[in-house]
């Protein structure tokens, strides 16, 4: 025997699989459906005061009886009663729908099981005793709507979870299936009419989702007297939109080459809804401005599309350079003017651009940021808590309040140092891709060195490199009759790996092909750092030359940091951390600190490297005083020699 209750919904109610009936009234049917909801014993009192209320006892207490006898003679001994108390036998099978509703949303919704969500969900095939009333016991009606309205909301809850992960498997028919049905049961829900507008313009049903907004939006007005939400109303904003490019202030990029994999990189992350703020890092003449702007670009040159899981940046993308400015109030001022927001009235300007950004979808590019960022040799005073009070730190922290008070911004960061809190992402940005040098040589061979048959080979393979592509294509603008020839591939696959695909090095260098050859170019960068220099009028001080991109970098640092980088260049090649805590005693928050401020180059398996031309710089740095370079030298050797010796008596004891 098995008893079942389908109470969600029109009633149903069958033992053994056959409809119940035989109920000598609607309360005794009531009476059957309160013991198996409200599980338990329950007095007699309890029972006649719920059912027949406006009886005396004596004639209450007696209907009770003619009921449970009823009841009783139904079910046999599913009902359990004596002079005091009576209910159902909870040892006995019985199935009540409420139940496993009940039971089943609390662990789907906790456990976060989509499928046996939506069984769960399947189970409210409608409002609890949808069209049964027993009449005469208002009682027993107010502990029914007491149930209908809380396993309404369940039913709600359920469905909203329901239609929002399936909304982020990327299942929208079936998350707008879902939603429609809550709003059945609901349809003053705001949250899921937004939930079914944005999966609508998702699955490319743009103007399904535009007249689903004005749906809602009459609705409200209708039945509220109220509008949508702003959230809503934000929603409608960029489906309506969709179609046509965002605006931005970037300048044009004429012949950006290379970068595909931190291009996609990039992308990756900025598709990533938990990647709000990110900082590209690298030493100067890198390639971040231009590597930002090409990725802050992707996102103009095609129309706002309001069915992907990628940003739109709707309100917008803005290049702001802050190469000049060193405090917080004129960095305000410079991304207000790039978006075009005038302050007005006597409000602070950093609330008055916190409000403005709120709602924006909108993705900054912040070029050049690090001359923001704390000096480590100059203290802050204890003092200095707000925004104004430490121009170095203050525009961080207005940065990530500005993050916390937009949801739909983006910053993207370019700097020599990295920020250092803790919602950043970083891509620590090195060289472009060189050729490999040939088997036998550490540079590329010189023209000398190969036959024509290699030279031809060398030359097929080069023109798939970045690096060589850059050089080429400035060396053209510079002189309009180069080209790369089996003659001069050599030395330019040299040149390439000289400067270690540094993009500023490679444009420097291929300015000189107008009176050098590109072998005598390869042998000045030998041992001539000021090779890498313009005189051109419209590129930024500090990157007219190597030598100036690498002093900036130096200035920052402390006196401390100077005297480890210097101990560094001691090292050729890789190294491991071990070695370098060893010879230049530095701690590992030390090292890590070169790391941030893109001095050193995290290699393989957990060593370091310095990039070629900064170690001829920092080697130039060391000359300048013999003594320490003298002890780092024997630095250097004492560890070294400590090491092979340990090595070989291992060697010898295995």
């Amino acid at each position: 025997m098995q008893l079942q209750l389908t109470l969600l919904g029109e009633p149903k109610i069958s033992l053994n699989d056959a409809p119940l009936t035989g109920f000598i009234s609607v309360k005794a049917q009531a009476l059957l459906i309160y013991l198996a909801v409200a599980t338990g014993m329950h007095t007699r009192d309890t029972l006649a005061t719920l059912f027949w209320d406006e009886m005396p006892e004596a004639a209450a207490k007696k209907n009770l009886t003619k009921a449970l006898s009823n009841l009783r003679k139904l079910l046999g001994d599913y009902i359990v009663a004596d002079n005091h108390i009576a209910g159902l036998d909870g040892a006995l099978p019985c199935w009540v729908d409420v139940h496993a509703f009940s039971q089943a949303v609390d662990t789907a919704v906790t456990v976060v099981d989509l499928n046996k969500l939506q069984e769960t969900i399947a189970l409210y095939r409608g409002e609890f005793l949808q069209g049964f009333s027993a009449k005469d016991a208002p009682m027993f009606e107010e502990w029914a709507r007491g149930e209908r309205e809380h396993l309404h909301q369940m039913a709600i809850h359920g469905l909203y979870t329901l239609g929002q992960r399936l909304a982020a498997a990327q299942e929208d028919a079936k998350a707008i299936d879902c939603l429609q049905r809550l709003l059945i049961f609901d349809p003053l829900h705001e949250a899921a009419h937004l939930q079914i507008v944005e999966a609508l313009a998702r699955s490319g049903q743009r103007r399904a989702a535009l007249a689903h907004y004005e749906n809602c939006r009459r609705l409200l007005a209708d039945e509220l007297g109220a509008q949508p939400s702003l959230e809503l109303r934000n929603a409608y904003e960029r489906i309506r939109r969709a179609g046509a490019p965002p605006p931005h202030n970037l300048p044009a990029l004429d012949g950006f080459v290379g970068r595909a994999v931190e291009l996609a990189e990039l992308t990756a992350l900025l598709a990533d809804p938990t990647c709000r703020l990110l900082t590209i890092v690298g030493p100067g003449g890198i390639g971040k401005s231009r590597l930002a702007l090409q990725v802050a670009m992707s996102y103009t040159t095609t129309a706002v599309n309001a069915n992907t899981t990628n940003p739109t940046f709707a309100d917008g993308v803005y290049f702001i350079g802050l190469a000049a400015h060193t405090t917080t109030n004129p960095v305000l001022a410079a991304i207000a003017e790039a978006i075009g927001f005038p302050f007005q009235g006597r409000e602070e300007p950093r609330q008055q651009l916190m409000s403005y950004l709120r709602n924006k979808a909108m993705l900054l590019v912040l070029d050049n940021f690090e001359q923001l960022l704390p000096n480590p040799s100059q203290t802050v005073p204890p003092a200095a808590n707000t925004v104004f009070d430490a121009p170095a730190t203050g525009i961080v922290r207005f940065l990530t309040a500005l993050l916390d008070h937009a949801p739909s911004l983006k910053l993207v960061i370019t700097s020599r140092i990295r920020l250092a809190v803790q919602r950043e992402h970083v891509l620590h940005l090195s060289g472009m891709e060189t050729p490999a040098p040939p088997t036998g040589h550490s540079m590329a061979p010189t023209a000398a060195h190969i036959t024509p048959l290699s030279a031809t080979t060398i030359l097929t393979e080069a023109h798939g490199y970045s690096s060589v592509e850059l050089f080429v294509q400035s060396a053209t603008r510079q002189r309009p009759d180069f080209a790369l020839t089996p003659a001069n591939v050599a030395a330019v696959i040299g040149i390439c790996r000289r400067v270690q695909g540094m993009p500023l090095g490679i444009l420097l260098a291929a300015a000189w092909v107008t009176v050098l050859s590109p072998e005598e170019i390869l042998l000045e960068l030998s041992s001539n750092l000021n090779l890498l220099e313009t005189q051109e009028h419209d590129v930024p001080l500090r990157q007219r030359s190597i030598r100036a991109a690498f002093e900036y970098t130096w200035n920052m640092l402390t006196p401390r940091d100077q005297e480890v980088f210097k101990k560094l260049i001691i090292f050729c090649g890789s190294f491991t951390r071990q070695a370098a805590q060893r010879v230049t005693g530095a701690s590992l928050r030390e090292l890590m600190t070169m790391v941030d401020k893109s001095l050193l180059m995290p290699a393989y398996d957990g060593r370091f490297g310095i990039h070629e031309l900064l170690r001829q710089f920092g080697l130039e740095k060391l000359e300048e005083t013999p003594s320490l370079a003298q002890a780092a030298r024997d630095q250097h050797g004492a560890y070294y020699t400590r090491l092979v010796a340990q090595r070989a008596r291992e060697f010898q004891g295995a």
